[in-house]
């Protein structure tokens, strides 16, 4: 199933390029608004009332709601795609000590000032959550042009702040995805971004190493087992299998094998 992170600045199309990957991968999409939106979650509901006080969400937090989300059956069963996130090296560690190891990662980039253009003439349907563009991408339906509506955020002073906190950060955080990473220009129409991150995320990954490896961990409960397995994947470009997570995909796809084990499950025997 997919495991993707997108990265990018603003206004370089990343959640537009997430969006659309997610719909035809037909996986989950996170984002922080999906994130804080979540219903029945306590870590929600605090994170919530965080982000009307400061505007922003603590990155344990953060990460936390990220990792309640990843268990949730259509996750575990589909794949999922990160848009934006981690943000900070700080979260990026958060991230891979709890053994959340993307497959693919992909990171967009250009020039600061064909940045700033895009992100002025931004717009969004309130409805759909689709991004349009005055200039690049103005939808040719009158209903869909009426009830589109100037995203917060967007001027020239304050792009330009998100720009320098995002080519801060981005340097740090990298760094944390060697093997899994490819570097895609944003500075180039949509549909062809788009294209080249749907080519990579459907290349299988393959090891440099001469022989194929196989490993098994085994431990007891909190020993660390899914941590140093997620670290020794992402190093050496291997697949991680846990059984755990074998075990919730066979129920989420309430195939045969998933409702023999659904009784284990409900009594907590696995």
């Amino acid at each position: 199933v997919p495991k993707i992170v997108i990265l990018g600045p603003p206004a370089s199309g990343k959640t537009t390029i997430a969006m659309w990957l997610a719909k035809h991968l037909k996986t989950s999409l996170l984002t922080m608004d999906s994130l804080l939106a979540m219903d029945h979650s306590e870590l929600a509901e605090g994170a919530r009332r965080h982000y009307e006080r400061k505007r922003s969400v603590p990155s344990m937090l953060l990460v936390r709601l990220v990792q309640e989300r990843l268990l949730q059956d259509d996750c575990i069963s589909r794949g999922w795609i990160l848009d934006g996130i981690p943000e900070t090296r700080e979260q990026a560690m958060m991230v891979q000590t709890l053994g959340i190891t993307p497959r693919h990662v992909i990171a967009l980039s250009a020039p600061d000032t064909v940045l700033i253009e895009r992100n002025l003439g931004k717009r969004i349907d309130p409805q759909t959550g689709e991004i349009y563009h005055t200039t690049f991408d103005w939808p040719p339906e009158p209903e869909v042009q009426n009830r589109l509506v100037v995203p917060e955020g967007i001027s020239e002073r304050e792009t330009v702040q998100r720009l320098l906190r995002h080519h801060r950060n981005i340097v740090r955080v990298l760094p944390s995805y060697p093997g899994v990473l490819k570097v895609i220009s944003a500075d180039q129409p949509c549909v062809d971004v788009f294209y080249q991150a749907l080519t990579y995320v459907q290349t299988n990954r393959r090891s440099n190493a001469p022989f194929t490896p196989r490993v098994l961990l085994c431990g007891p409960v909190g020993s660390g087992k899914s941590l140093q397995a997620g670290l020794l994947a992402q190093k050496y470009g291997l697949v991680n299998l846990c059984c755990g997570q074998l075990l919730k995909e066979a129920v989420a796809d309430n195939s045969r094998q998933g409702k023999a084990i659904q009784p284990f499950f409900e009594k907590e025997m696995t």
